[in-house]
């Protein structure tokens, strides 16, 4: 079974409304639709169960692929068990996809395949915009196998694959990228000096009111500290706490009068049900 996440609509929100900057509205407007599903079209959540259904199909997989566990050695697994501990939840992905859905990204990237699911919801959503190339990296050769395979079912034409390692691949690929990004979603090394340099590497490379978002932004103390330096960049004007996910607002050409981040605080009730319980702002 799925993670979910419950939303608490009132408290979540309420802070944002004292600003009626346009941007921060579209992030409240992408936000509200992921709490409040009947905000979603038919077309849309068609697409989604799409998406839900290549997870499912994920889920059962009893076929094996070589993966890497935290150690960074290199093991034998089943699909299915790769899909539930390295996937990104339902909930998320919605996320993902409301942002995309709301922003229309021209050119978006992402560092950290895996079997595709993350981007599943980009893709889906770019569809539905008709309009969006997705670029998306990752090292493990048979994990791509099976992404590039989903990403078919959804809209392989705006999906541009990368094999290797970060380090080697992305250099020369925003080296050689002609475009600026306006999304993208880094979700690697959970490491702070990979992922700051990834960071760095990725800003000269970001176009105006750009989105960045940093996947376990809490799953050790080095990602924390990383998260804390990126979101006190002087190029990100506002930052949304989710605890596990990190949203950064980059190069913004309507700045607020002061940098403002927006923390939202979950309490884990259950095993597998962690509930927004508030909001504060900074």
């Amino acid at each position: 079974m799925l993670s979910r996440v419950k939303w608490c609509i009132d408290a979540t929100f309420s802070s944002l409304s004292f600003c009626n900057e346009l941007h921060l509205a579209q992030f409240r407007k992408a936000f509200q639709r992921v709490k409040n599903k009947k905000k979603f079209s038919e077309e849309e959540l068609e697409i989604i169960r799409q998406v839900l259904t290549i997870r499912e199909e994920l889920l059962l997989s009893e076929d094996k692929i070589f993966s890497h566990n935290n150690k960074g050695t290199e093991t034998e697994r089943p699909v299915k068990e790769e899909c539930r501990l390295s996937s990104l939840a339902h909930e998320w992905g919605l996320l993902l996809f409301s942002l995309i859905r709301q922003f229309k990204p021209a050119h978006s990237l992402e560092l950290g395949t895996n079997l595709g699911v993350s981007g599943l919801y980009q893709v889906a959503a770019m569809k539905l915009n008709e309009k969006g190339l997705f670029y998306t990296f990752d090292a493990n050769s048979s994990l791509l196998s099976i992404a590039k395979t989903n990403f078919k079912k959804i809209d392989g034409r705006r999906v541009k694959v990368t094999a290797g390692m970060f380090q080697n691949t992305l250099p020369v690929f925003l080296n050689e990228f002609k475009h600026q990004f306006d999304f993208a979603l880094i979700d690697g090394h959970h490491q702070k000096g990979p992922t700051i340099n990834y960071f760095r590497q990725l800003t000269p490379c970001l176009a105006k009111n750009s989105i960045l978002v940093f996947d376990d932004i809490r799953w050790n103390r080095e990602m924390q500290e990383a998260w804390e330096e990126i979101y006190n960049s002087e190029v990100v004007d506002y930052s949304f706490d989710f605890s596990k996910l990190g949203i950064c607002v980059c190069k913004s050409d309507r700045p607020l009068p002061h940098k403002k981040y927006f923390k939202i605080i979950f309490k884990l009730i259950s095993a597998n049900l962690p509930v927004i319980r508030d909001i504060g702002r900074d």
